[in-house]
């Protein structure tokens, strides 16, 4: 067994240590929550990709504050304000007149003990687009009935992109933070503190974090380097492993993105084939490998398959061509002060068995 503690992969899971978002959070807080608390109710959206931290920091903002009374809808399933509305005066049991006015609406809010109330709409993009005259209600509120309802939204876009000036105007300006993508080392970080969390202790070492931080780098996002190491620590669970390897990450990350087919790889010529499946054998035990050591691999098997030697010119060039392709990563690293650099390559979007053996039945049928 693996896994010490599942909630950790869980995405509502607030971490004990919260990376990278302090200043996004500090900037909220001030913008929200402080004029909330002295009688002004603000409107902030923050906007970014998926999993870059969004829901996160705002429920850690929320969590246990007892200054304000909050509350956090996700409005794919909620459509409009005034069923928000309703939902908070009637805390979610059944109710009716769906098409009560706001003046109706705002004045039993007003009604209530909570005089400061924050509201989180999560996955706002839709709601802001086809609800403009709920949104313009909900922004004024203060000022039209009186009202101290803070507004936090979270959307995948800066909100103003789909707002005209004139509703800009109307509706009056509201503060945009961006959540920008996490950098491979921040994504280390994180993944490593949930490994910390979650993982048994000598089930995982810093090469596979490593491994999934740069895999996940292209999105930014910590939900994909999670996830990722979620289901590396199952899989490897279900094979009765005790540690968590490259093939088990390998296998996680082609649930995740499947793409690789014997169509794709039909177009491959016998060469590239062969330098694929070379590059395949060197990565046995590794995440990833040097050129040297895949030309080493590719002699090998030139024996074996009785082919005919590949000159480093075309070796080269094979290389590139997998490169392009998408299947295999390439990147340059130093080998030190005056000593040149290497190129390395690395398959993460498919197992290498799995890879291995499409190419092997190929190359059989050739």
């Amino acid at each position: 067994m693996i896994v010490s503690n599942p909630e950790v992969f869980d995405f509502s899971y607030i971490p004990e240590k919260f990376r990278f978002r302090e200043k996004q959070k500090s900037v909220i807080e001030s913008l929200s929550i402080a004029p909330l608390l002295s009688g002004v109710a603000n409107t902030v959206s923050i906007y970014g990709r998926s999993g870059t931290g969004k829901t996160a920091t705002v429920r850690r903002i929320i969590s246990g504050n007892t200054e304000f009374r909050s509350y956090y809808f996700n409005t794919i399933s909620l459509t409009n304000v005034r069923n928000i509305l309703l939902e908070i005066i009637h805390g979610g049991r059944t109710f009716v007149m769906a098409n009560q006015p706001y003046t109706e609406l705002f004045e039993k809010i007003g009604q209530m003990r909570d005089k400061n109330i924050l509201l989180v709409l999560d996955e706002a993009t839709n709601i802001m687009k086809f609800d403009r005259e709920g949104i313009y209600n909900l922004i004024r509120n203060k000022e039209l009935y009186g009202t101290n309802i803070g507004v936090i939204f979270i959307t995948m876009d800066d909100p103003s992109l789909f707002l005209t000036e004139r509703e800009k105007r109307s509706m009056g300006l509201f503060s945009s933070i961006n959540f920008p993508r996490y950098l491979s080392s921040e994504l280390f970080q994180i993944v490593h503190d949930r490994a910390v969390e979650g993982l048994f202790p000598g089930s995982f070492d810093d090469g596979i974090i490593e491994s999934i931080s740069e895999m996940s780098e292209p999105s930014g996002s910590a939900r994909v380097a999670i996830e990722l190491l979620q289901k590396s620590a199952f899989i490897s669970t279900h094979r009765g492993g005790k540690t968590i390897e490259m093939e088990d990450l390998r296998t996680a990350n082609s649930i995740i993105s499947p793409y690789v087919t014997e169509s794709r790889l039909s177009g491959f010529s016998y060469d590239d084939l062969m330098v694929l499946l070379a590059l395949c054998r060197a990565l046995h035990h590794s995440s990833s490998a040097t050129t040297p050591e895949v030309l080493s691999s590719l002699t090998i098997l030139m024996e074996h398959y009785y082919g005919t030697p590949i000159n480093r010119l075309n070796f080269y060039r094979i290389v590139r061509k997998l490169e392009n392709s998408g299947i295999v990563e390439g990147r340059i690293i130093g080998n030190g002060y005056g000593k040149g650099v290497t190129k390395v390559l690395a398959i993460n979007d498919i197992p290498v068995h799995i890879l291995e053996e499409k190419i092997e039945s190929i190359l059989d049928a050739m």
